[in-house]
């Protein structure tokens, strides 16, 4: 298992704890597009920006402050365990994969997903380890199968942002650890949680139409 911090880019890895505030940029509308800033001076750390409007594979690219790619990520079509991939820069080749991202069940109550990077090729131990909460909106990120946590994310339980619908999260990083990673790590945490979402909308309104189906009609004359 390769035991680096620096995954992405060195100059991520701070030798200090840091906080990162994420939130959708535009709230309602694009869904998939986060914001990534410094909790402290509110300066731009990361953004993700979707390669095209229509986007059946979710290809998406996590950028700097500056716009610069520094990896795209994409969910592979036919996987069992919803499987997600990350490249450097801005390319999709098999020769410049970073990490690998999937479930580690089919069916989950709470998110657990494993992290593997392209140099653990036998995947006997994950990398790291996410494990979330889908109602208490808690996520933590662990350093491989230890109990070691690296960064963990809790929602930012703000008046102004319950009123007016725009939740935002607080990442808070350990020393040393790339927080380009993280970032990446969370986006694609983000978009299982989505997922998620989608399906459990669509089975209620199979649910409604189900039961409307079966009702007795009744003519008004």
């Amino acid at each position: 298992m390769d035991n680096s911090t620096a995954i992405i880019d060195p100059k991520f890895c701070s030798n200090e704890s840091i906080q990162i505030k994420i939130t959708r940029r535009v709230p309602g509308l694009w869904l998939r597009h986060l914001k990534m800033t410094d909790n402290n001076s509110g300066n731009i750390i990361f953004r993700t920006k979707n390669l095209a409007f229509i986007n059946f594979r979710n290809r998406t690219t996590l950028v700097d402050d500056s716009g610069t790619p520094l990896v795209s990520f994409k969910k592979k079509i036919w996987s069992k365990n919803g499987e997600w991939k990350v490249f450097k820069g801005k390319s999709f080749e098999e020769n410049d994969l970073i990490l690998t991202v999937e479930k580690t069940k089919k069916f989950q109550l709470k998110i657990e997903l494993n992290v593997y990077l392209a140099s653990n090729t036998t995947r006997e131990v994950c990398d790291y380890r996410i494990e979330g909460n889908y109602f208490k909106r808690t996520v933590e990120i662990f350093k491989g199968d230890s109990s070691d946590i690296v960064a963990q994310m809790v929602e930012e339980k703000k008046l102004v942002s319950r009123i007016f619908k725009r939740r935002s999260y607080l990442i808070s990083i350990d020393p040393n650890v790339d927080s380009a990673l993280i970032a990446v790590l969370f986006a694609i945490r983000h978009e299982f949680y989505l997922s998620r979402k989608k399906k459990i909308v669509s089975f209620g309104l199979t649910g409604v139409l189900s039961a409307i189906m079966k009702a007795p009609m009744i003519c008004f004359i």
